[in-house]
């Protein structure tokens, strides 16, 4: 079979470096030579090209031309490697990502692409969605039949045939066997006992970080860690419930948070909120269910696909202030259980959502033929 080359512009900017090193890997255990472009480069089956950035960048010019480099480079090898099939992801479908699947599609590519976002969250043009993916895209991937609904629903049957429904893959493998949770609570300077409630993740509306943030209003039973940065948004809506908090009680990591970070905040809190409003799907909840602790999320289709209410997680109905501050209270008076929940949600994803059974529906959906 021909090679694979993956283009991953993110990676380690958000911690896509972690789904595309366990995909890669996997593919490429399989028996599919595979090779990533990206930000990272890690030793493994697969091989990996550092093609884009791997510093942050805060300039909206410095961040177009990284993409624009990173991706000209990677094209530039996968021509001179003589790779036909590519796979790339997608969160929105911009002038810029419209300007990159072209460029593919005209130096005779197979296009696959991972659909992480059905509609991006911003700059997302429909004009330029229908010809990606109706017309240049040789199979999409979409992570839950909820996708797959919204993704057919807005193009049409024509995409049918061409999209194949994938799951996100957990994230045991990257958890470290270092500090246990009161060694992680010491290392972040918090009390063995207290009771820890963590929002991870990058801050923007559609995420419903104002949503916890009103539920726990004077509260003094627990407290609430917001670890991560603000993502074409500003944090001053937020700020008026940050008035009405108890200050001891709120640990605000408004930053990105390094992977050493991470797996501290992970391995000390008691319960992982994720009060979205909408998503698609979310490597956070797959993450969180990936170290054994319990998640409280809102009743989202996606969020439904994953969690069984009180058998791996915990649902709150979507958007309902006073329902998630009650289950919130029930969750942590209730610790032994919780416990169970967490350890049922690691098993759960352990089984079902492993990236060897994700990379074998891909290789049985590349496009191979001329």
């Amino acid at each position: 079979m021909s090679s694979l080359a993956i283009i991953d512009h993110v990676g380690t900017k958000a911690g896509m470096d972690y789904y595309t090193s366990n995909l890669a890997e996997a593919l490429a255990e399989l028996g599919l030579f595979t090779e990533v472009y990206s930000n990272f480069a890690l030793e493994g089956k697969a091989k990996y090209n550092v093609t884009f950035p791997t510093e942050k960048k805060s300039n909206t010019f410095q961040k177009a031309r990284g993409f624009i480099a990173g991706h000209f480079w990677a094209i530039l090898a996968i021509v001179r490697n003589r790779q036909r099939l590519v796979l790339l992801h997608s969160f929105e479908t911009g002038l810029k990502e419209f300007v990159i699947f072209g460029v593919l599609k005209l130096l005779g590519r197979k296009i696959h692409i991972i659909l992480h976002d059905v509609e991006g969250f911003t700059g997302d043009s429909r004009w330029f969605r229908k010809i990606i993916f109706k017309n240049w895209a040789d199979r999409v991937f979409v992570m839950n039949e909820y996708s797959r609904e919204l993704f057919v629903s807005a193009l049409g049957v024509e995409v049918v045939a061409k999209t194949e429904q994938i799951k996100h893959g957990n994230f045991i493998s990257q958890i470290s066997t270092g500090a246990n949770r009161n060694e992680a609570r010491i290392a972040l300077g918090y009390e063995e006992e207290e009771p820890l409630v963590l929002f991870f993740g990058q801050i923007k509306q559609v995420k419903g970080l104002d949503i916890l943030l009103e539920a726990g209003i004077k509260q003094d039973r627990y407290k609430l860690i917001v670890a991560g940065r603000c993502w074409r948004t500003e944090w001053e809506p937020y700020q008026k419930w940050i008035e009405q908090w108890n200050s001891d009680k709120l640990d605000l990591r408004l930053r990105f948070i390094p992977d050493s970070e991470r797996d501290l905040l992970f391995k000390a809190a008691d319960v992982v909120v994720l009060p979205y409003r909408k998503i698609y799907q979310s490597g956070v909840l797959i993450m969180a269910m990936s170290y054994g602790i319990p998640v409280l999320a809102s009743d989202l289709p996606a969020n439904r696909e994953v969690i069984q209410d009180q058998k791996n997680g915990f649902l709150f109905k979507s958007e309902d202030v006073n329902d998630l501050r009650n289950k919130l209270d029930t969750i942590l008076q209730n610790t032994d259980f919780c416990r169970i929940i967490g350890d049922n949600g690691k098993t759960y994803v352990e089984k079902e959502y492993d990236w060897l059974s994700t990379a074998k529906v891909i290789m049985n959906n590349l496009a191979t033929q001329p």
